[in-house]
């Protein structure tokens, strides 16, 4: 396993090296943009027989990059498993619009050879009763996936916290907890809705 992240989220990144019982190490880098200035940035690597094959077999992981060649389509046992998937993804490459400091909508954009893959998704959000969500390209050559309403959003904050995924708190400290946290939704209600 290879991971790394800028130094900004390192905790991030710890929770991962704590559960595979690994250190993690931090770099100095040139940043490509301002070659005057340089960032820091934290690396996991480590070998791993258990989640290592897992994760290959899954993805169909060659020594393509999966930028550019994504798994033709993925499947999920249930609701639960896909959720968790696109919330890291959204960690990785997503990017939350905000209005007023408060997060109105998500947008996912990557290269335009996943739009397959995220016209799947935005299907299976809408089985989850996730819906004002659209796909489409965009002139510069990548697909996105927009995820629109204050509640789909905090649904989806809920079932993370709910079940303790580490989220990279950057993006989603824009999803209001305080009116999560009104709701009240249980776990018991956010396994039903995912047909557990």
């Amino acid at each position: 396993l290879d991971c790394n992240c800028n130094a900004d989220h390192v905790n991030h990144l710890q929770k991962l090296a704590d559960s595979l019982k690994v250190n993690l190490k931090t770099h100095w880098q040139k940043d490509s943009f301002n070659p005057n200035k340089t960032f820091e940035y934290c690396i996991l690597t480590c070998c791993d027989s258990f989640y290592g094959p897992k994760i290959t077999n899954k993805f169909n992981l060659t020594s393509k990059p999966k930028t550019y060649n994504p798994p033709s389509s993925l499947t999920f046992p249930n609701g639960k498993f896909f959720l968790a998937f696109l919330i890291g993804l959204i960690d990785g490459d997503g990017t939350f619009s905000k209005h007023n400091g408060q997060a109105n909508f998500i947008r996912l954009e990557v290269h335009n050879s996943w739009l397959n893959l995220f016209q799947d998704f935005e299907k299976q959000l809408n089985v989850l009763n996730i819906s004002n969500t659209r796909t489409g390209t965009n002139s510069r050559g990548y697909c996105y996936l927009k995820i629109y309403k204050h509640q789909n959003l905090d649904f989806m904050k809920s079932f993370a916290i709910a079940h303790h995924f580490p989220l990279l708190e950057r993006k989603w400290n824009s999803v209001d907890t305080d009116r999560i946290m009104k709701k009240k939704v249980s776990l018991n209600d956010l396994d039903e809705k995912l047909f557990l």
